[in-house]
């Protein structure tokens, strides 16, 4: 996935953890904090709380018929917000997954090298204890 990317009304996703990974993505490349309103196990929603909640952007996704199959249904895709720096939406495994390469590749990833890299391709700022 890459900054420009947008979802657009109709996109497929296997699962609802596919989709809330490709919204977790979307919202750290783009500095975007976002919350899950409503989150069970056939749909999902999520909004944007830029701007003391104001910012308009929303995203629904739920499952389509009796598949796991799931599609995004509503969607308000342009933000209001300015970017937010916080990263507090990258966890620890969330990190874990995206070094991984870095590792295989038998490069040092010291305590710096790993928030340094997340700085650099997400612009999130993580706490020590989260690298």
């Amino acid at each position: 996935m890459s900054v420009d990317y947008e979802f657009r009304l109709g996109t497929e996703f296997k699962s609802i953890a596919e989709f809330k990974e490709a919204i977790k993505e979307h919202a750290l490349l783009n500095g975007r904090d976002i919350r899950y309103v409503k989150n069970d196990q056939v749909r999902c929603r999520v909004k944007c709380k830029g701007l003391g909640g104001e910012c308009p952007w929303m995203a629904f996704a739920s499952k389509v018929g009796k598949s796991s199959c799931v599609k995004l249904k509503p969607l308000k895709s342009k933000h209001t917000c300015g970017r937010n720096y916080s990263g507090h939406l990258a966890s620890s495994n969330w990190i874990a997954k995206k070094i991984t390469n870095n590792l295989c590749r038998g490069e040092d990833m010291k305590l710096g090298t790993v928030i340094q890299t997340i700085q650099d391709k997400y612009m999130a700022n993580i706490s020590v204890w989260k690298a």
